[in-house]
């Protein structure tokens, strides 16, 4: 496939996504509309995987040039974050140990249900 329309395909799924950011009133990004409406593209084959799979892959590799100017910004607010650190710090282990814990709660109990219902 053309790596020109594959291109043009994920920008198509991504102009899809901001129209749909301004018709549905959500506090949801662009891009995750665009990635849903993508999803089900391929899932429902109206898309072939081959088609885009070229051009997808090549995003993946320059993933990291899109969190230069993010990691820059914050370099920028280092003062900022040194005061607030502690509170960072908080709200970044408390969340991570609870979904942690939660999901091998869940997990165990999957697991549980699975084996009652291969017993009978």
């Amino acid at each position: 496939m053309d790596i020109v329309t594959s291109f043009g395909i994920v920008l198509l799924f991504s102009l899809l996504g901001e129209i749909l950011k301004y018709i549905i009133p959500l506090p949801i990004p662009a891009n995750i509309y665009g990635m849903i409406l993508l999803f089900f593209a391929l899932n429902f084959k109206l898309v072939k995987l081959e088609k885009i799979n070229t051009v997808a892959q090549y995003l993946i590799t320059i993933m990291l040039i899109f969190f230069i100017m993010p990691a820059v910004s914050i370099m920028d607010s280092f003062d900022l974050l040194a005061e607030n650190f502690i509170t960072i710090l908080i709200a970044i282990i408390i969340p991570t140990i609870l979904v942690v814990i939660s999901t091998g709660l869940v997990t165990q109990g999957i697991e549980k249900s699975l084996k009652k219902w291969n017993r009978k």
